[in-house]
């Protein structure tokens, strides 16, 4: 539901089953986490927009989700998860998108048991929104190489140039920081230390609406590099 230019709100229910399979080299107190299961979940999201600035050309966005559910295995059980986001934007020029600059804060917390699918993740990944941007998600071909875990908080801020506009393609490029933390109450998961992750990024998009985006990210703390590609619409 659209309820004005400010609110906006929607509620889903899911129901998911998981089997897992092939399982190697898991210690048993990890067992947990790779339970077989059916769930029934229901979340709910509101989002708002707090400062709108049109002359000054600053915005700044909040949401917030939370959700419930049940997993109908032992030992897992009931589950809920609370996630919030703030998002400011800012185009300092009276026209045009240059120099642009974007942050976007996160934080989640998840309280139960749940089974590995359900674990947040800071990396870059198309699937997953909680990007840091120095550490990809592949490690040959296979998935997990993130920094996962039930709890987290991350900030991720862009500044991006003009560097060409045409009549349909707008190409901007620009340096990003992002930083987060991401803990688990077991000893299997999350970062013991602070991340931080910082490089280029480019922003391809055409007809206005088409955007690939292609970048280069440094883990500070390891020294590790990795480039990244997604499309969206």
């Amino acid at each position: 539901s659209i309820v004005n230019w400010r609110w906006r709100w929607n509620l889903g229910a899911e129901y998911s089953y998981r089997d897992f399979r092939t399982l190697r080299g898991i210690p048993s107190q990890a067992g947990t986490f790779f339970t077989n299961s059916s769930a029934i979940t229901v979340r709910s999201r509101v989002q708002r927009s707090l400062i709108r600035f049109p002359e000054r050309r600053f915005f700044l966005d909040a949401a917030a989700t939370g959700e419930v559910g049940r997993f109908n295995a032992s030992p897992l059980g009931k589950s809920s998860r609370i996630a919030g986001l703030l998002a400011a934007s800012w185009l300092p020029k009276a026209q045009g998108e240059d120099y642009g600059m974007e942050t976007v804060l996160r934080a989640g917390r998840t309280f139960g048991q749940v089974p590995f699918d359900e674990l947040s993740m800071l990396g870059f990944d198309r699937d997953n929104d909680l990007w840091m941007r120095g550490h990809n998600d592949l490690l040959h071909g296979q998935r997990g190489n993130t920094p996962m875990g039930r709890n987290y908080v991350l900030s991720n801020s862009d500044v991006a140039k003009v560097v060409y506009h045409g009549p349909f393609i707008l190409v901007k490029a620009g340096p990003f920081l992002d930083t987060g933390d991401i803990t688990d109450a077991s000893p299997f998961f999350g970062s013991p230390k602070w991340l931080t992750d910082t490089g280029m990024q480019m922003t391809v998009r055409l007809l206005g609406s088409f955007e690939f985006v292609f970048g280069y990210g440094k883990d500070l703390r390891s020294g590790n590099n990795t480039f990244y590609s997604t499309v969206s619409r």
